[in-house]
């Protein structure tokens, strides 16, 4: 439900079943959910690819890497901060 109001029409049906897909036969892939305090309602989230590569640049190093795939935040609930909390929640927590 929160595609279809935030995401052009015409475009979340197709854009979400192929990132839906990917996300599921993915071991890396992680999903961040904003929820109300109280009710627990659904007010956004967040899908992210987390990562441990190496880059000849930097010799043996691993890098850890955070890829954002997606967010959204419901409509009603926009300009409250909660697309700052989401980010906030993945580089505290996965990068």
């Amino acid at each position: 439900l929160i595609d279809k109001e935030v995401f052009m029409p015409g475009t979340h049906d197709v854009s979400s079943m192929c990132i839906f897909r990917a996300f599921w036969n993915s071991r890396t892939n992680r999903i961040v959910i904003a929820k109300r305090v109280g009710t627990g309602a659904i007010l956004g989230y967040a899908i992210f690819t987390i990562g441990d590569v190496t880059d000849e640049r930097f010799g043996k190093q691993r890098i850890k890497t955070c890829y954002l795939q997606r967010m959204a935040v419901r409509v009603a609930n926009q300009n409250q901060g909660i697309y700052e909390q989401l980010i906030d929640h993945i580089l505290l927590n996965h990068s």
